[in-house]
C-alpha cells in the first residue's frame, strides 16, 4: 500500500516475476504499469544489511516526452504517499523519518533516456534497473533489457 491502495493484479503480476521481468512491453501510456515500474525501481533502491546508502537504481524510457510523463506520474506518487502518511495514525517523528527514508529513495532512482544505448557500461545489463516504455520488439534496445519486459500476457519474452 505504498500509494494509498493494493496493487492491481497487473502491477501484481511484475512484482513476482521479478528478477526476471523490469517492467512491461508497450509504449503505450499506462499509469497502472508505470507505478508499477517506479515502485519496483524504489524496492530496488532500498539499503540491504551493511549497506550505507540506498542502492542507485537505473530507470530507462525512451524519449524525453516519456521522460516528463514518467517524471510527472513519480511526482504524484509522491503526492499520494504523503498524503497516506499523512493520514496515517502515528507520531510527527515517525512521519518525519518515513518521509525522509522515501525521499533518499526517490533520489536514487535515476531516471533518462538511454536510446540508443551508446554509453559503454550501459551494454551490459546494470545490477539494478528498471525500463518503461520500451517493447520487446524493439531492435534499437538491448537484448537484455527486451529479454525482461512482460508481454501483455504477463509473460517474460523469448526474443
Amino acid at each position: 500500500m505504498f500509494i494509498g491502495r493494493s496493487p492491481s493484479p497487473l502491477q501484481e503480476s511484475l512484482y513476482a516475476a521479478f528478477p526476471s521481468a523490469f517492467g512491461f512491453s508497450g509504449n503505450e501510456k499506462n499509469l497502472e504499469q508505470i507505478e508499477a515500474v517506479a515502485i519496483l525501481g524504489i524496492a530496488q533502491t532500498w539499503k540491504e544489511e551493511g549497506d550505507t546508502d540506498p542502492h542507485q537504481v537505473l530507470f530507462f524510457v525512451p524519449s524525453a516526452a516519456e521522460m516528463a510523463w514518467c517524471l510527472e506520474t513519480l511526482r504524484g506518487m509522491a503526492r499520494r504517499f504523503f498524503q497516506t502518511l499523512k493520514e496515517k495514525p502515528v507520531s510527527s517523528n515517525a512521519k518525519i523519518a518515513a518521509a525522509k527514508t522515501i525521499k533518499e529513495l526517490y533520489d536514487h532512482l535515476q531516471i533518462g533516456v538511454r536510446n540508443p544505448f551508446e554509453e559503454e557500461e550501459i551494454h551490459q545489463e546494470p545490477p539494478r534497473w528498471v525500463a518503461y516504455g520500451y517493447k520487446d520488439t524493439d531492435v534499437s534496445t538491448p537484448l537484455w533489457l527486451r529479454q525482461k519486459l512482460l508481454t501483455p500476457e504477463g509473460k517474460g519474452t523469448s526474443v
